[in-house]
């Protein structure tokens, strides 16, 4: 075989899907090869499955009327000859006055004519034996079998059986609750059978109304609705009366298959809860009886009736129940076994199969898709609500939670209440006013902020680790209702975070700074001491008031680069084990908002432990130290610094050059500091032979009047 004929053979189940569903005609490119294709075919044509296009009916035949793919004599005054489907059939012209045999391979007189809407009649052409009711005919002997049909009345509780050519019983297509009156089962007409089946003892007519629709955008009647929907809601029923559903000692005599069939039918209508639809008739008249639906427990017999609504009760009732097949402990990636029930679409019971890999295909994606649903411990989620999620008991675990943010919050409180007393302390006012209130206020949020973050931040790191980490499944994840109290908070710990920022921004701008030079006019020289050296101090001052010993660029491209470019933000996602580098398929799991703080949280400490201890011992010792450069300066510009962060409270920067003067000269400056550096001149304390320039100032009312009124001088 060529490779061209190969590739045409693997491609044919995809040529026949795209035929079925492309009624034009177009042309079809496989490769190099084109050809046209079509499946609408005229009558005298039937469509070849093998080439793909439509082929002429043999001689005397045409297109069958319910299979495009397949030929029929043009009438039945031709039997068949031959008949193997397709355009494979010899048809053969019957005698006169003869036509074609209910089997079609033979021929029948055709002067008997049997009431086909009576069910008490059936057009036979043989005994029970085979033989036929006529002989052959010798001038007929090149037919293969021509005879004559009878027409056969059936006896009481029979009904004909067109296709078999017999009367049978009509009790097995008669449903019925027990006995019947005169111990005789009356057959249905033709007319009157729904779905293959007599349902004149079960169907009273009180019900009617019934809707074939489908529930699409634009609906249509249904032909499998107009079937099945009536007939299998009765064989539901059954006896499921007013009567008997109210009894405590029912027994429930439903099809099983009809019961299926019914729920099949609720679905494919998207279970539309309107008067004649299937849902409407499930959920009135066999789950919900109107009168008493307590009955309808989880401990209830519900025989041959399917699950589509369950009762208020229901989780309750399996939550408080035992399971034995359940394993007592899972390991990382154990996969559930959960089995499906697979009906047909008619209602019947296919078996039970695995949920995992071959018969549950997830919407938009493939069959083997879906395993992360089914491996133990994982959050899964996707569209048409199919959701697996799993639960344990919290309570232990937040009320732990709930008594470390109590302690640590009250101890808060105290520390806020110390923090007012002592700015209050500072501030130089006897009156307790709004401004205290508002103080204790902000100290408060910044506090509780931090309590925030401290707890939220152990709680998710405490996830992190004991969820990720563990081999034999023992924990899980918090409920969504839990992560969203969570994720809660945490803009609470923000927003009070937002608040404290916001008042360090003001206090930095109320921070009264005095600028004190030493420096003195030489002698004869009025007025030229210069006002650069303040300057330059005020300058260096603004600079290192934002000063960090963490580089915030750095700690941000950082983190980003340990989540984005690592991968480590997929340590977060919701199932157990760490997977940074998933493959490449359709779900990929979704992040935990705990487990996302958790990782964003260690990472941002993490670096900045790492930073601040390379600053601290290396670069400080090293490069250097901008504090104590910013003190340096201020002694050789011979400028002292008085910093009130509050009324009465503040530091000092004692600045005055051991020199006397720095207006000086690079070689006067020079020599200066080498006569300091061999101990030839004076110590920069503000004590003598001290080098402790920098104090933590407490004044008193009247020192702070004095000051006001030299301040103002200035203004």
């Amino acid at each position: 075989m060529s490779l061209l004929e190969s590739l045409l053979l693997y491609f044919l189940p995809l040529l026949i899907s795209l035929s079925i569903v492309s009624p034009q005609t177009s042309t079809y490119t496989a490769y190099r090869t084109s050809f046209l294709y079509k499946t609408s075919c005229t009558s005298d044509q039937y469509f070849d499955v093998a080439l793909l296009q439509c082929s002429p009916c043999p001689v005397n035949a045409q297109q069958k009327s319910d299979d495009s793919t397949k030929c029929e004599c043009i009438n039945d005054n031709y039997y068949y000859g031959v008949n193997q489907g397709g355009g494979s059939l010899l048809c053969i012209l019957c005698g006169s006055n003869y036509v074609r045999s209910i089997d079609g391979f033979g021929c029948i007189t055709n002067n008997i004519s049997c009431d086909s809407t009576s069910s008490r009649q059936v057009k036979s052409e043989a005994a029970l034996n085979g033989d036929l009711y006529t002989s052959v005919n010798s001038s007929s002997a090149s037919q293969p079998r021509i005879g004559n049909a009878t027409c056969v009345s059936c006896q009481d509780g029979t009904w004909s059986n067109q296709p078999s050519q017999r009367c049978t019983q009509c009790a097995s297509v008669t449903p019925r609750l027990g006995q019947v009156q005169n111990a005789t089962i009356a057959c249905c007409n033709t007319t009157a059978v729904q779905d293959g089946l007599c349902l004149r003892y079960i169907d009273d007519g009180s019900l009617t109304g019934f809707l074939y629709q489908n529930m699409f955008k634009s609906p249509t009647t249904s032909v499998f609705f107009q079937q099945h929907l009536r007939a299998s809601f009765f064989l539901c029923r059954m006896n499921l009366n007013m009567a008997t559903a109210q009894a405590p000692t029912r027994q429930l005599l439903s099809n099983a298959t009809a019961c299926q069939l019914l729920g099949n039918i609720a679905a494919m209508q998207f279970y539309y809860n309107l008067n004649g639809y299937a849902y409407y008739f499930y959920d009135t008249y066999i789950w919900n009886p109107p009168v008493s639906p307590s009955f309808w427990t989880i401990s209830s017999n519900r025989t041959s009736i399917p699950f589509l609504a369950y009762p208020s009760t229901y989780f309750q009732d399996i939550i408080s129940s035992t399971y034995n097949w359940i394993p007592a402990t899972y390991n990382q990636n154990d996969l559930l076994r959960i089995k499906l029930a697979k009906y047909s679409p008619t209602g019947n019971f296919l078996g039970l199969f695995d949920a995992f890999d071959t018969y549950m295909q997830l919407c938009g994606g493939g069959y083997t898709d879906g395993q992360a649903a089914f491996t133990f411990g994982t959050q899964f989620k996707k569209a048409v609500s199919f959701e697996s999620s799993y639960r344990m008991d919290f309570s232990q675990q937040i009320m732990n939670i709930w008594i470390a943010a109590g302690v640590l919050a009250f101890l808060g409180v105290v520390l806020a209440f110390f923090r007012t007393t002592v700015w209050y302390s500072r501030r130089g006012d006897d009156n307790i006013d709004l401004a205290v209130i508002g103080k204790f206020s902000v100290y408060i949020s910044n506090i509780l902020a931090t309590v925030f973050f401290i707890v939220l931040a152990g709680v998710s790191v405490w996830w992190l680790i004991f969820y990720k980490r563990q081999n034999r499944i023992s924990l899980v994840l918090p409920t969504d209702a839990l992560q969203a109290s969570f994720t809660a908070l945490v803009v609470l710990a923000f927003s009070l975070k937002t608040i404290d920022i916001l008042h360090l921004v003001f206090r930095q701008a109320m921070v009264d700074i005095f600028f004190m030079d030493w420096e003195k006019p030489k002698a004869g020289i009025k007025d030229d001491v210069s006002i650069w050296r303040t300057y330059f101090v005020a300058n260096e001052y603004q600079e290192i008031q934002a000063f960090r010993r963490i580089n915030v660029t750095f700690q941000i491209f950082f983190v980003l680069f340990l989540l984005k470019v690592i991968n480590l933000e997929n340590v977060a996602t919701m199932e157990p084990g760490v997977n940074l580098f998933p493959p490449n398929v359709d779900y990929q799991p979704g992040y935990s908002s705990i487990l996302r703080v958790g990782i964003a949280f260690s990472m941002w400490l993490a670096t900045a432990i790492v930073q601040y201890l390379i600053y601290v011992i290396f670069y400080q010792r090293f490069v250097e130290d901008k504090i104590i450069n910013f003190i340096d300066l201020c002694s050789v510009s011979n400028i002292s610094v008085f910093i009130f962060t509050d009324n009465l409270y503040g530091y000092y920067i004692h600045g005055l050059s051991p020199h006397g003067t720095t207006d000086v000269n690079i070689k006067d400056m020079t020599m200066n500091l080498e006569r300091e550096s061999n101990q030839l001149s004076g110590k920069r304390g503000l004590q003598a032979k001290s080098d402790e320039q920098t104090f933590i100032v407490q004044i008193s009312r009247n020192f702070r009047g004095v000051y006001t009124e030299a301040r103002n001088r200035y203004h």
